[in-house]
């Protein structure tokens, strides 16, 4: 077995990461790197923290204690820097039925700032990178 991201590039780091609501611990002492280009996912049963970690990563909520660093920035310094990177989709569907799905990359890449030129582009280089699987035309 390997060592833990040997050979692979920090995307997010989590350290001692609390997170209390009153005298609940929501999170307790989170410690975790999520790599870039690769799949992560948090697994755990109801009540585990994995919506209260997402929340924290993407700045939706305070950090009670610990750190969280993404692409090298703390979110305590810079979340406006960060967002420009990073996205979520929580458990709730955000789809709108009646947009494509080359509708939406364009609507949520102008929602991340881009023009209506650069999310035409931001759109097109995505369906290329999934060109076996495009579904551009479909409705969500």
């Amino acid at each position: 077995m390997s060592r833990e991201g040997h050979g692979l590039t920090n995307g997010i780091e989590i350290q001692n990461l609390c997170k209390r609501f009153g005298n609940k611990s929501a999170v307790d002492n989170l410690c975790l790197n999520i790599y870039q280009n690769q799949i992560t996912v948090l697994l755990g049963h109801n009540g585990a923290g994995k919506s209260t970690t997402m929340s924290m990563i993407t700045g939706m909520i305070d950090v009670t204690s610990g750190n969280i660093k993404i692409n090298g920035i703390d979110i305590k310094s810079n979340m406006d820097e960060i967002r420009k990177t990073l996205g979520l989709c929580p458990q709730d569907n955000l789809f709108f039925t009646d947009l494509t799905v080359a509708e939406h990359l364009q609507f949520f890449a102008m929602l991340k700032g881009k023009t209506a030129h650069e999310a035409n582009n931001e759109t097109e280089t995505i369906l290329k990178k999934t060109e076996p699987f495009r579904k551009e035309e479909l409705y969500g």
